[in-house]
């Protein structure tokens, strides 16, 4: 019997045989699986990349972990050309560190020390990763950066942007001070650049309304940058 962190039992498992293996028919399989169709898979991967090569933009992919949570599928995500995943929480992020992907973005911020003492270690414990994570507030960035100097690591940062969504993020005109905060206050984090989320544009059915949306997304962000670039 197992325990979890809280002091519970968990019981184990009642089978230790999988649900399903490869190859395996599919009215053969037992449910609830997950059960990944291969060539689906590839042939949508290798769509995205060429959509974004044709586009002619210097736009990269980052897919993110939480739609899946699968470290198989994470690698092979960044097999196909992804320059690594998201993570929504820093469980998902172990994960995928401890899986071997080396490029990981807690798309998150990350609220109290302990969390933040936490990152930190995972940090120290793959020092051959990329590991960054989103920040909105003085607060948060103080935090981070007492946790890497304890731990003797520099964290990436992104200061994210509310674009719109109202969900997190600074308002675009005080992107400048938190980022000269960084810069100035943190020598153990690394400024990596802006985060903008606006995921309701998603929901926009017609294709010319989504991307007129999504224009309006991109040239507040832009402003955001032109602002930081102004201040060196």
């Amino acid at each position: 019997m197992m325990t979890s962190s809280l002091g519970y039992s968990i019981p184990p498992p009642l089978s230790s045989r999988p649900p399903a293996t490869v190859g395996q028919k599919l009215h053969d399989i037992d449910s609830p699986a997950l059960v990944v169709r291969n060539k689906a898979l590839e042939h949508n991967l290798a769509k995205v990349h060429q959509l974004v090569k044709d586009g002619g933009s210097k736009v990269v992919v980052r897919p993110h972990g939480k739609a899946h949570k699968s470290v198989l599928l994470a690698a092979k995500q960044v097999e196909s050309g992804c320059v690594g995943v998201c993570a929504a929480k820093l469980g998902e992020a172990a994960s995928f560190l401890e899986g071997g992907i080396k490029d990981v973005l807690l798309t998150n911020q990350l609220v109290g020390q302990p969390k933040a003492d936490r990152l930190a270690e995972l940090a120290a414990k793959h020092p051959e990763a990329k590991l960054a994570v989103c920040v909105d507030s003085f607060e948060g960035v103080d935090e981070l950066s007492a946790a890497a100097r304890s731990k003797g690591v520099h964290l990436n940062v992104l200061v994210e942007v509310n674009v719109g969504q109202d969900r997190g993020g600074v308002e675009c005109d005080k992107a400048v001070p938190l980022v000269r905060h960084v810069a100035s206050k943190a020598p153990h984090l690394v400024f990596g650049g802006v985060q903008g989320y606006m995921g309701l544009n998603q929901h926009i059915r017609a294709r010319s309304d989504r991307a007129a949306a999504s224009r309006v997304v991109a040239d507040k962000l832009r402003g955001v940058v032109g602002a930081i670039e102004g201040e060196g």
